[in-house]
């Protein structure tokens, strides 16, 4: 379990662990130097604690970044299977077991997901992702120690930690498995990067650069774990690995270019904006008349004030969440390298340019 100032939720997080109907586990509570009580919380819950389960904790000094502290962690365990745990998430009570009770079913797998509910800051839920990719969020998924010792560690300054981590397996010529029980509740409010409260369009432009940089970031990250294994291994479609990551970072950076764009115009002068929107575009979000004018009216600060006065005040990352799990993730769904390079959605990133991926190179295989 990672954490840096979550005194708010750390007791639920923490007690959801040791909650675990799955014997004799190692619990690991990581904090990067939280300035908060975040580290005295799991320190006194682990003082009283006399349950099944062994406690180590951790405190960095000085902070080391989301990707040195999951590093750190995983140094200090000692298991064969890690779970990913989030100091503001809620694990269910099943959520090792179904873990382990797959493991077998699965010989060629190096990593687990399950599927997860979506909770606030209130611990209301608020529904399942809607999303079609098959992936589930980092913050539900187990690995096998291989995914780390094979590899050099993360770099410190990666903030999504998942994300290059998801790719590993099919570097090792093996699977992930998504599993269709929920086994965790993921937590967006406000406190973790993707639940930051962005209640302007220009603050949602503003993240998404920021999103796409860090994005870019765990694709190259992805390329140097490709580049290493092939220094030591044979790895299986290694060209068209290569080419999907390439692939994706041409996607992100048209993505990026027409955010800044947004940026610029939201910012600039009432005449400037005025000339956007009769000017022709050939940038993706702005090619149409109707884009640009939307892009304008959206930070205007009297609509952002009507907004606020309808109640529509936050625009919330993962917005699209649905009442059921969708019916193509009520199964196990067991993802190889081939089934990776031929769903552009079997991603961490979706590409804002999909017919793309069939036009271009994208490594796909057919």
């Amino acid at each position: 379990m990672i954490t840096y100032n979550q005194e708010q939720y750390i007791a639920d997080a923490l007690n959801s662990a040791l909650a675990q109907d799955y014997p004799n586990l190692e619990i690991i509570v990581s904090d990067d130097c939280s300035s908060d009580q975040t580290f005295a919380i799991a320190t006194d819950i682990a003082s009283n604690y006399r349950g099944p389960h062994k406690i180590i904790l951790n405190r960095n000094e000085p902070n080391l970044g989301i990707g040195g502290n999951f590093y750190k962690a995983y140094t200090l365990s000692s298991g064969e299977w890690l779970f990913m745990a989030a100091g503001d998430d809620i694990s269910l009570p099943n959520r090792c077991r179904v873990v382990a009770e797959a493991i077998p079913k699965y010989p060629r797998a190096l990593a687990f997901g399950t599927n997860i509910k979506v909770i606030d800051g209130d611990n209301t839920l608020r529904g399942y992702i809607g999303i079609p990719s098959p992936l589930q969020p980092g913050a539900a998924l187990a690995w096998h120690r291989s995914i780390f010792s094979q590899f050099p560690a993360l770099a410190p300054s990666n903030k999504m930690e998942d994300f290059p981590l998801m790719t590993r397996p099919f570097f090792l010529n093996k699977q992930l498995v998504m599993l269709p029980e929920v086994a965790l509740h993921y937590r967006i409010d406000g406190h973790s990067f993707t639940g930051i409260n962005r209640n302007t369009a220009l603050k949602v432009m503003r993240y998404k650069v920021v999103l796409t940089d860090m994005t870019v970031a765990c694709v190259e990250q992805r390329l140097r774990d490709l580049d290493y294994a092939e220094q030591h291994w044979r790895v299986n479609h290694a060209d068209n690995l290569r080419a999907r990551f390439a692939w994706m970072l041409r996607s992100m950076q048209r993505e990026k270019i027409s955010y800044e764009k947004a940026v610029q115009i939201m910012e600039a002068p009432y005449w400037q904006r005025f000339l956007y929107v009769m000017r022709p575009s050939s940038l993706i979000f702005h090619r149409s008349v109707f884009s640009r004018l939307r892009t304008v009216l959206s930070s205007m600060p009297l609509l952002i004030a009507l907004k606020r006065l309808w109640g529509q005040s936050e625009i919330r990352y993962m917005s699209t969440l649905v009442d059921e799990i969708l019916p193509e993730k009520r199964d196990a769904i067991v993802i190889s390298t081939e089934f990776f390079l031929n769903d552009p959605s079997c991603d961490c990133y979706v590409s804002a340019f999909p017919e793309s991926f069939y036009q271009e190179d994208s490594g796909r295989l057919n």
